[in-house]
């Protein structure tokens, strides 16, 4: 880029003596008359304005490559953020449910917890089956912080399920180990 900008300027600056030159060699090999003299003068006018346009339409698909260069790039920059960002919150919630998973009280039985034993209507359980009631108190025990409300009590059993089916929830704590029936 800085190669050019010095050979355009260095152009500009040989173009007044060019032309003098050539206008002086028209006159000695010709012996040219005015007319031919405004003539070749309009064409050399005429030359370089040319020139001039065709150098400031370089410059200006140059400087739309560098901006979409630019473009390219911070849209690179945010992807590969997000992804990073993604990732972090991926292992903070991690480390938060492993905190939480090790620093429980004893899981209480699920008589001691007064829950209301509603299923969801459409549900083909009943509010007394004992996989109702055990798969609340478990979801009230580990899933303090990552629990939906409807693990509180009401909505355990998802509406439309048979009887004994578990939201995922139960079923992750069952598999640390948190006494989670089975169904």
């Amino acid at each position: 880029m800085e190669k050019t900008i010095v050979l355009r300027q260095l152009g500009e600056s040989l173009r007044p003596m060019l032309k003098f030159l050539r206008k002086s060699m028209v006159k000695t090999m010709t012996g040219c008359t005015p007319q031919l003299m405004l003539q070749q003068e309009r064409e050399d006018r005429k030359r370089e304005l040319d020139e001039r346009e065709r150098d400031k339409e370089r410059e200006r698909e140059e400087r739309e490559r560098e901006k979409e260069r630019d473009r390219d790039e911070r849209q690179q920059e945010r992807e590969a953020w997000k992804k990073e960002t993604n990732y972090l919150v991926s292992a903070l919630q991690a480390l938060q449910f492993k905190l939480n998973v090790q620093f429980l009280p004893p899981q209480p039985a699920a008589t001691d917890l007064q829950l209301p034993l509603v299923a969801p209507s459409g549900s083909a359980n009943s509010d007394t089956t004992p996989t109702c009631i055990e798969a609340q108190a478990c979801c009230l025990v580990v899933w303090q912080v990552f629990c939906p409300l409807s693990c509180y009590g009401v909505n355990v059993v998802a509406p439309g399920s048979v009887n004994g089916e578990r939201r995922s929830e139960c079923q992750m704590a069952d598999d640390r180990g948190w006494g989670c029936p089975k169904s």
